[in-house]
């Protein structure tokens, strides 16, 4: 079954970015029904630029799905941005999709219901490691070799 928005969902959407604009990223948090694979309610959470919108992970809980818009004429490919941010939401337990402004198309990056719950530890390691990977210049990861220490004498 193809993941899809609701008509409510798509209505809340529809709305908020008739208020804001088609041309500005909206974020929204989604409540996700497994069995009928659908986003049953979008509430708007944050509004950003053209390219960029604020993500603040204690907006979405454990088994919701962070949404955000594209702006109009744009593909629903992700980001380097859109990655990033889906692979953090997702170490704490929150799926993660893209829409268009007029709620026609619908990506579903991450599923939050095969998301399974991870561990406080687990979680810190990831967060951890995508801090370090994202202080990595462009993008590429480079490891750094350290010399062992000489015992003093």
């Amino acid at each position: 079954m193809r993941p899809t928005l609701d008509a409510y969902a798509a209505l809340r959407i529809v709305k908020a970015v008739e208020v804001y604009g088609p041309h500005l990223e909206c974020a929204f948090r989604g409540t996700w029904d497994a069995e009928r694979q659908a986003v049953t309610r979008a509430d708007l959470v944050a509004r950003g630029s053209r390219d960029k919108i604020p993500v603040i992970a204690a907006q979405y809980p454990h088994g919701s799905v962070a949404l955000h818009t594209h702006p109009a004429g744009s593909s629903l490919e992700p980001s380097e941005a859109d990655i990033d941010c889906a692979l953090m939401l997702a170490a704490k337990g929150v799926g993660f999709g893209i829409v268009s402004p007029d709620a026609e198309q619908f990506y579903l990056m991450i599923d939050p219901a095969a998301l399974v719950f991870v561990s406080h530890d687990a979680r810190a390691a990831v967060d951890a490691e995508l801090a370090r990977i994202r202080r990595c210049r462009w993008g590429r990861l480079h490891l750094q070799w350290y010399p062992p220490r000489r015992r003093a004498s």
